[in-house]
């Protein structure tokens, strides 16, 4: 009688696992929701950083039979253009002089993450302290695979402790620094 149960139990736990494969390979399959397939924000591409961190050259970036060629299209000065959202000055580009602050003294922000605030040009804890509203959304969207962890790891709150100096505000919320 015990060989029974126990033929029972492996066959319902085959059952399961197998079950189990079969809605994870079905969930992969999924066409993408609406969401998913939304188009991602303009992204300019900025050169100094991505140079800088050696993903790309800038002087090989262009053909060398192509430079002397690139015009810039003359511009109408006569016409009022509505001013768009990257010509605006954000608040997150305040205290950009200076060298960049070590963005990974902030709990959950590690090297690969703080490589890509700073591709987007968020290398300082002021800069990251003054994000909010449409302009903390729109970095959010463009962090790739830490998108939400700004809000969640709240780097924004913690870095202003850190733009203010104020250490033991920060260590008192957040544990001790470095650590």
């Amino acid at each position: 009688m015990d060989n029974y149960y126990l033929v029972i139990i492996l066959a319902v736990l085959a059952v399961i696992v197998v079950l189990g494969f079969v809605l994870a390979r079905r969930a992969r399959a999924l066409p993408p929701t609406e969401a998913d397939t939304a188009a991602p924000l303009p992204q300019e591409p900025d050169v100094p950083v991505l140079a800088a961190e050696g993903l790309i050259d800038p002087v090989l970036s262009v053909p060398p039979e192509v430079v002397g060629t690139i015009r810039t299209p003359p511009m109408d000065v006569t016409a009022e253009a509505e001013p768009t959202p990257a010509a605006e000055p954000h608040s997150s580009d305040a205290g950009v002089a200076g060298p960049p602050d070590p963005l990974t003294t902030l709990k959950g922000l590690g090297p690969k993450a703080a490589a890509r605030l700073g591709a987007l040009g968020i290398t300082r804890y002021e800069q990251l302290a003054a994000l909010s509203g449409d302009r903390l959304k729109a970095i959010d969207e463009q962090m790739g695979t830490f998108r939400g962890r700004i809000v969640r790891d709240r780097w924004v709150e913690q870095a202003g402790h850190l733009a203010a100096g104020d250490i033991a505000g920060f260590e008192a919320k957040f544990g001790k620094l470095g650590g």
